[in-house]
């Protein structure tokens, strides 16, 4: 065998005996998928990155959208408080000083008796403190036509002060039995309302320090309960243990 055709010999298993040619595609081929496996391993960080970095996002998304509406809510909840301290200062422009409620109680019997009802009873009970405010109880009793008391109610409804009714009981005249007066005959077309009236009016300062004592003075008997029964829960956990 000559050795033109030796050298001319290759071999699959012996890259030695390769062509110029054949060892370029191979070396290329090697490299591009030496590439490949790279691009491969380097894209899956990408892509596991990429997608961790899309869940954020409709995360991040999500509490933009529940904060923009948070956002619009508390608009919306700072205009109704505008309108509740607009109505609030209203309110309290129609409660009178302690000064003011004599006038008040006048001003009351003054449209019942326009209204031609007479007051069998007109009794103020002690002024109850609330907070921000104080009640005054009224005990009435008139007596008068149907039309005349709806109109006395109805002017009671328009004065400039506040006043509400409570417990009202309309009975004919006829009907009542008993108290002070006897009753009338039967067939009499007069009616009588029992009801309770509540007037409101402002806290004087002397007021206010009481009702601010008496409020921190609730609040430490709670806490005073609240702590005894602690208490006495833990020896009985202890005695169970």
């Amino acid at each position: 065998m000559s050795t033109a055709r030796l050298y001319n010999s290759t071999s699959p298993n012996d890259p030695g005996t390769w062509t110029p040619q054949r060892q370029r595609v191979i070396w290329a081929t090697a490299f591009v998928g030496v590439l490949a496996l790279a691009w491969v391993f380097w894209l899956s960080d990408e892509l596991a990155r990429w997608t961790a970095e899309r869940d954020r996002e409709a995360v991040l998304r999500e509490e933009h959208i529940t904060m923009v509406q948070r956002i619009k809510a508390l608009q919306s909840l700072q205009d109704r408080k505008v309108q509740l301290e607009d109505e609030l200062g209203r309110l309290q422009k129609q409660l009178p000083a302690a000064a003011e409620m004599e006038g008040l109680l006048r001003g009351i019997t003054a449209a019942g008796r326009v209204r031609g009802l007479q007051f069998e009873l007109f009794r103020p009970a002690p002024v109850q403190l609330q907070d921000g405010y104080a009640e005054m109880p009224v005990a009435v009793r008139v007596v008068g036509g149907y039309h005349d008391i709806g109109a006395f109610l109805g002017d009671l409804a328009r004065l400039p002060r506040i006043v509400t009714l409570h417990n009202i009981v309309l009975m004919p005249q006829s009907q009542v039995v008993g108290g002070d007066r006897a009753p009338l005959l039967t067939g009499s077309r007069l009616l009588v309302m029992e009801a309770t009236l509540r007037t409101y009016r402002a806290l004087d300062n002397q007021e206010a320090v009481q009702l601010r004592r008496r409020n921190h003075q609730r609040a430490a008997g709670e806490n005073g309960t609240a702590q005894a029964g602690a208490a006495g829960a833990r020896p009985a956990a202890g005695a169970a243990r």
